[in-house]
């Protein structure tokens, strides 16, 4: 699931297609804007001009532009978010039973943020900076969002060490800064 076509974001979908060719399970379905797959082609055919055709061939690869879908039983909508210049930015969330997990990707302060902050039980988001912007949002976003939404559990995504060393010095109730790697219990 793609949130948006920044380097950072998909540059690396060439190299696991790639893997997904030599192993067993061929199945590989990519969500994201309509204009992903001519995206994701030019930057594969970039990664191997002579191969990157044969590589999706082999594959039973499949691309899902809807707004509304069903991933193993997890129901997943997709939301438009803000983030700068970047006309389409999504964040998605999932929901099975009594649970809601949302995902902004790189976004700033907005509409869907609030509605991922007042739906969601947890929800990994962006807070890259102190104080946020148009393309990201920071630590007085975060605050605000805490506080009006305490229901929610917090994951901060995409810090600056400064923004995560203060964070970590806040100890907001409801954020949790993980760790590179750290494993994140939904209950």
């Amino acid at each position: 699931m793609l949130t948006h076509f920044h380097g950072d974001h998909y540059f690396d979908i060439p190299f696991y297609l790639l893997n997904k060719s030599r192993s067993e399970n061929k199945d590989v379905n990519i969500f994201c804007a309509k204009e992903g797959k001519s995206k994701i082609n030019k930057i594969g055919n970039l990664a191997f001009p002579n191969s990157f055709k044969e590589v999706c061939n082999s594959l039973n690869l499949k691309y899902n532009f809807n707004d509304n879908f069903v991933v193993d039983n997890y129901k997943v909508k997709r939301l438009l978010l803000e983030h700068g210049k970047m006309k389409r930015a999504f964040g998605y969330i999932f929901s099975k039973d009594d649970i809601c997990v949302g995902f902004t990707g790189d976004t700033s302060l907005c509409e869907n943020v609030e509605n991922l902050s007042r739906k969601c039980n947890y929800l990994f988001c962006d807070c890259m900076f102190v104080n946020g912007n148009s393309r990201h949002q920071g630590i007085d976003n975060l605050e605000y969002l805490s506080k009006k939404y305490p229901k929610c559990i917090f994951v901060v995504t995409h810090l600056e060490d400064e923004t995560r060393q203060k964070l970590e010095k806040m100890k907001i109730k409801n954020v949790i800064v993980p760790d590179d790697g750290q494993i994140i219990v939904v209950k």
